[in-house]
């Protein structure tokens, strides 16, 4: 009740612009990042001084858990294209003082230009900034932006990186163009991907969760589920909606021997 009043007396604009930017800073800024799988991304598959792709960056958890991995002489290149989400992501960045952070504000696709993404709304008005979502069809209660696109091969090119280490990319169900507009970086830089697999996520474009996977294995990607007690299992196919792990064998040969004694050849129940 007293939550109610509150938004009445300043207004909904005003809690969104000063509560909701606090509340959404505060989580990425002080609280540390959590996911099945990240104990392993900490100790194995971020190298000091690599290159981290944060694709789908919101208002900046992962990057402020990637950015102290590959230190100061690392680099991470945060993508997001919603202003508001942006706009916390970059007094995230500032705050920790991050300064081997780029940030870009667009998103990744097949396709460069300008194209829409869809904001939920809490409540009919409350930005849900974390499950935007690039194309698709319009769901009640949301509102659209105009945001910018670019491709991961062109972007890569025109930066001049020499090297991609580890890519996360959670995108709310664009994946499979992402990396289709990237195939040329993932093909020569082999980076471990970190990615979020969806099935009603991907059903808004028409696809299957199989379109990932059969557009990652001709590249060498083998694809793995990580479990609570640090290990990867195979998963060759979609499993469940999850954060899996894609790892080239070339990648993985160059990785600390404790880390490959944690890839389990056989997929026990999860």
């Amino acid at each position: 009740m007293l939550k109610k009043w509150f938004i009445a007396a300043i207004g909904k604009s005003n809690y969104i612009t000063y509560i909701t930017f606090l509340t959404d800073l505060y989580h990425s800024a002080c609280l540390p990042f959590k996911a099945v799988g990240s104990d392993l991304i900490k100790h194995y598959l971020i190298p000091r001084g690599g290159t981290v792709l944060d694709i789908g960056a919101s208002t900046g958890s992962f990057t402020a858990f990637a950015a102290p991995l590959v230190g100061p002489a690392g680099r991470v290149y945060s993508f997001e294209p919603v202003p508001a989400a942006f706009r916390v992501l970059k007094h995230t960045v500032a705050l920790r003082r991050l300064r081997q952070v780029a940030l870009i504000e667009a998103a990744l696709s097949s396709h460069a230009g300008i194209a829409e993404i869809t904001i939920p709304l809490k409540q009919g008005w409350k930005p849900q900034l974390p499950i935007a979502y690039l194309g698709g069809p319009l769901q009640v209660d949301a509102k659209r932006e105009a945001v910018r696109v670019l491709r991961l091969d062109t972007f890569v090119d025109t930066a001049s990186l020499d090297r991609i280490d580890f890519i996360k990319c959670d995108t709310e169900g664009h994946e499979y163009f992402v990396f289709a507009g990237g195939l040329e970086t993932l093909a020569h830089h082999r980076p471990t991907i970190f990615c979020e697999i969806a099935a009603p996520y991907l059903e808004r474009h028409d696809l299957t969760p199989a379109a990932v996977f059969d557009l990652l294995r001709p590249l060498g990607y083998q694809s793995y589920l990580p479990t609570v007690d640090g290990h990867l299992v195979p998963a060759p196919t979609y499993q469940m909606g999850a954060d899996y792990f894609f790892l080239h064998p070339a990648t993985v040969k160059t990785l600390d021997p404790q880390f490959r004694q944690r890839i389990l050849h056989h997929a026990p129940s999860i």
